[in-house]
């Protein structure tokens, strides 16, 4: 017999802003922040990797970092260099991720080079870590400010408890699909406002096939996908983005598999103010291998 999945949507909404200029706000604490990360790692800073930055060519501008342990995402090396600001990037200051300092931190990688990530200051992107406490804005939401103290095993489980801190925020703005169908983007009422993303994983990972040069053998990688489900329970596809804003270049081979592994189950739509509506799901999914 064939299985039926029953999924209940939790509507949240899509956009914010990202820019040179660095106008890309607060995406809360690591629990939020962490989740469009490439990588998030825990590990020591070895040395500084680079000095000088235009008009300081005192600061370090540039680590080297090393994993001690992958919590989630894709890196063979167990070295790598990450890069902050240099007076015109969204980033830290390096200088504070001093030689022997541990540290977990969630990067991206620069340019699609392997081995070379960047740090971000739009939100909690790393924790200072001493004797196995971790320390900084872990489960803040978005503009609070509150120091947190935790131990390392339990930042790993709020990495990997990435469904309960949604990164994206409430919004009743209506938009028109290319489809022509009309969403909002958050509903009042939502059925039990449970989704059920272990299932939701299950499904997409034993449907697709992984590409050998993207994911080895224990990696996991995670992406949102963007879909509307309707007023009439059909779930339209609206693509795969990471980092928020950016389709992740390696998926456009499966991404069509992706889309069809999730038409395939049984959607039922939100509600505002007790009548139903078409609205925006944004659905965490986490790429195993």
């Amino acid at each position: 017999m064939k299985n039926i999945y029953y999924i209940l949507i939790l509507i949240i909404p899509l956009s914010f802003n990202t820019s040179k200029a660095c106008d890309c706000g607060d995406f809360g604490g690591f629990a939020y922040s962490s989740q469009i990360a490439d990588l998030v790692a825990y590990g020591e800073v070895i040395a500084y990797d680079s000095i000088g930055t235009p008009g300081s060519p005192e600061l370090p501008y540039s680590i080297k970092f090393l994993i001690k342990e992958k919590i989630r995402g894709i890196e063979s090396s167990d070295t790598i260099i990450i890069f902050g600001d240099n007076g015109f990037e969204c980033r830290p200051y390096i200088e504070k991720f001093k030689p022997n300092t541990k540290w977990i931190v969630a990067v991206d990688r620069l340019q699609n080079s392997g081995g070379v990530y960047e740090l971000s200051i739009c939100g909690e992107f790393h924790l200072a870590m001493l004797n196995g406490i971790a320390k900084g804005r872990i489960t803040n939401q978005k503009g609070d400010s509150e120091i947190q103290k935790a131990p390392y095993n339990d930042v790993k489980k709020i990495v990997k408890s990435f469904n309960q801190y949604p990164i994206y925020r409430r919004s009743k703005t209506k938009i028109k699909h290319q489809s022509g169908i009309e969403y909002v983007k958050y509903c009042d009422i939502l059925p039990n406002c449970f989704l059920d993303n272990q299932t939701l994983t299950e499904v997409v990972n034993d449907f697709i096939f992984l590409p050998e040069d993207f994911m080895k053998e224990g990696d996991n990688y995670l992406v949102h996908v963007h879909g509307i489900v309707t007023t009439e329970n059909k779930f339209i596809y609206n693509g795969i983005y990471q980092n928020g804003y950016k389709l992740v270049p390696e998926l456009e081979s499966i991404e069509t598999a992706i889309e069809y592994s999730l038409k395939g189950l049984e959607w039922h739509h939100g509600f505002e103010s007790n009548k139903p509506i078409n609205g925006l799901i944004i659905i965490p999914i986490l790429l195993e291998k």
